[in-house]
């Protein structure tokens, strides 16, 4: 709520002059939201490295630190697509590399189905496991055929 819709601090009018309450002011409807919204920024900062931290410092609320970081960090809407088109590119050519221990395949497979989920792109458990046995080289067709058998 403190990021998506942002939260206004509370004004009062002081002859005929808007100036902000004290915290005493409060009602605790009033006193709740500020208390998720000071949650909402301690959240953010704490979770930054100093250079990130430096650049949000001087931010108001938890939405104005957000907006700060979110083009930096998750990109564009354009990026995000061209992204994505490059994680399913990856995904449906996805190979056992010659030299590439199995270890090292599932952790590559690994990284791409995750950044795919990030960006909203998800494969069902049967999906990945097909995608798996079809990156696995003519030498395992005997140990892929059972696999299929078992799993499939």
């Amino acid at each position: 709520m403190a990021i998506k819709d942002g939260v206004e601090v509370p004004t009062k009018l002081v002859d005929d002059i808007l100036i902000e309450k004290k915290v005493s002011e409060y009602t605790l409807d009033v006193e709740q939201v500020m208390n998720i919204t000071a949650k909402a920024e301690m959240v953010l900062t704490s979770a930054l490295a100093e250079k990130e931290y430096k650049r949000v410092n001087n931010c108001k609320s938890a939405q104005e630190i957000w907006n700060k970081l979110v083009i930096p960090y998750e990109g564009t809407l354009v990026i995000k697509d061209s992204r994505m088109d490059t994680l399913i590119q990856e995904y449906e050519n996805f190979k056992l590399l010659e030299g590439e221990t199995i270890i090292d395949m599932e952790t590559r497979f690994t990284r791409i189905i995750n950044e795919l989920a990030q960006l909203g792109k998800a494969y069902s458990t049967n999906e990945k496991n097909r995608r798996i046995l079809k990156a696995l080289p003519l030498s395992w067709k005997v140990k892929v055929t059972l696999l299929k058998k078992c799993i499939i």
